[in-house]
């Protein structure tokens, strides 16, 4: 017998806490690199959005557009 009864609780233990922590990595992972494409803004709906707020004119509005198209 290599392990006694005390020894092995405590690595069975400590594996599953390594296991959750491996996880929650990995599921914090996904949603950074996944999570932040919905965030992102289109150029377009930015300019749509500058526009709408009056920053710019129907023909700066339409120059831009057709530089970002």
């Amino acid at each position: 017998m290599l392990m006694g009864r005390g020894h092995m609780g405590f690595s069975m233990g400590l594996g599953f806490v390594l296991m959750l922590v491996f996880w929650i990595a990995v599921v914090w992972l996904v949603f950074e690199l996944f999570g932040k494409e919905h965030e992102k803004t289109d150029s377009l709906e930015i300019l749509k959005n500058r526009f709408a707020r009056g920053e710019i004119s129907k023909k700066q509005f339409e120059q831009i557009k057709k530089e970002l198209s």
